[in-house]
């Protein structure tokens, strides 16, 4: 695949997304390819009765005015849920529920209520906490920003999960199925992702706003230790990357559900290069198109991203954060070179990639003409996915730390308040 930037990669990607309505195969095929996935992946779930029931729920983010934040489609659906969903005994029923794209049941005869929250959406699970536990729900929060922040969470819910919820997910529904659920769960920082089931994807196709690129956990964490992120904070510089097989069995699931189109959940897919290489070497034949994440050190692996593209890889995010050299020192990031940009955009828009690029707009050393810049610098390279973000320090980081031992924190409890909500505890 090569061609720059007007090569087939970009084409390809457009292509994908605008094709995202397509809702696949009718109600009846969708069904009957349901079941088979079931069948050879959880034959359990067909044949054992149904004597619980837990609803898994991606909250949305709240907006002004009571509403909520609605799209009309999620074109990658979170995998925290069908993977929780895998890990459930076959005695509960399971259903999961995308709240940007669907309403929730609130009736649900659900008796636990489960909530997975990354980041501003907390807010908005913490609402839907308080209704569900109204109504006699055993709720429980996880996340990423739960697992940052458990102390000021265990209020608002009946258990909390910090870390990786399928270290304790079994042990939790043995607790409650007993009548002794403990208030907390997991250790932030452990991994157990070596012997993942295959997610419960057969939730997902029946869903008609969901796609089209579907998810399959890669790795978790990243080898940096970037001071703003939160995948540096839980994870510690640790960069844990799955067993190629079971990348590839989950991949080879989804295919068989009709699906050739991917994001590989990974915040670093280059942060093992033997590692990518051989996940790459494995994909290749199988004819996908993925997308991911990466650092721009996969340029300088010799001939890692050319493998990249051969086994599929249409498009990469890299965070480049900043113009301005002392900004990525500032933030632990000073593996980055911006004298380096605009050679590397290069090599990699001639290796065919659409690429994607991340910005922090307010750091310290940052003034308007260096924003300026910035978006000369866009326009000029012609990046063609850019999300630029305002720095905001995130509970529990070491830049959130840094900021409250220097006492700039400006909307701490008692000082100054935020509509949405407190950010902390202070």
């Amino acid at each position: 695949m090569t061609g720059g930037r007007g090569g087939s990669a970009a084409i390809t990607l457009a292509e994908m997304i605008a094709t995202a309505g397509w809702l696949g195969p009718v109600a009846s095929a969708r069904r009957g390819l349901a079941r088979r996935f079931l069948e050879q992946h959880h034959p359990e779930v067909l044949r054992v009765p149904k004597t619980r029931k837990v609803l898994l729920i991606s909250p949305t983010t709240p907006l002004a005015g009571g509403r909520v934040y609605k799209e009309r489609r999620v074109y990658t659906p979170a995998l925290s849920l069908p993977l929780l969903a895998a890990l459930t005994p076959p005695h509960w029923d399971v259903q999961i529920c995308y709240e940007t794209v669907e309403e929730i049941p609130w009736d649900t005869d659900a008796q636990v209520v489960g909530l997975s929250t990354m980041g501003h959406s907390l807010w908005r699970a913490f609402e839907i906490a308080d209704e569900f536990r109204k109504r006699s729900k055993h709720v429980v929060l996880g996340g990423t920003i739960v697992s940052l922040i458990p102390d000021y969470c265990q209020a608002r819910c009946d258990t909390v999960f910090a870390g990786d919820a399928e270290s304790g997910w079994a042990t939790f529904v043995g607790d409650f199925e007993a009548g002794r659920p403990a208030r907390r769960y997991g250790v932030v920082g452990e991994r157990h992702i070596d012997d993942l089931p295959v997610p419960r994807y057969d939730l997902l196709i029946d869903k008609p706003a969901m796609g089209p690129l579907w998810p399959v956990q890669v790795a978790r964490g990243c080898p940096h230790r970037c001071r703003f992120c939160t995948v540096s904070a839980l994870a510690g510089g640790c960069y844990c990357p799955r067993p190629v097989s079971q990348i590839v069995r989950d991949v080879e699931a989804l295919r068989q559900l009709g699906f050739s189109s991917f994001f590989f959940l990974d915040d670093n897919i280059a942060g093992d290069p033997a590692f990518a290489r051989a996940l790459f070497a494995a994909v290749e034949p199988l004819g996908i198109r993925w997308v991911s994440q990466s650092t721009l050190n996969i340029l300088a692996e010799d001939g890692l991203l050319d493998l990249a593209v051969r086994s599929g890889c249409l498009s990469l995010c890299f965070g480049l954060e900043s113009l301005v050299q002392r900004s990525l020192g500032e933030v632990g990031k000073g593996f980055c070179r911006v004298t380096d940009y605009d050679d590397q955009l290069v090599r990699i828009q001639r290796a065919g990639l659409f690429e994607s690029a991340e910005f922090i707009i307010g750091l310290d050393p940052d003034t308007p003409e260096s924003i300026d810049r910035l978006a000369d610098f866009i326009v000029e390279r012609s990046i063609p996915i850019v999300r630029a973000y305002l720095f905001a320090p995130i509970p529990a980081t070491p830049v959130w730390h840094d900021l409250k031992d220097q006492g700039r924190l400006l909307h701490r409890r008692g000082q100054r308040r935020v509509p949405s909500g407190p950010l902390h505890t202070g």
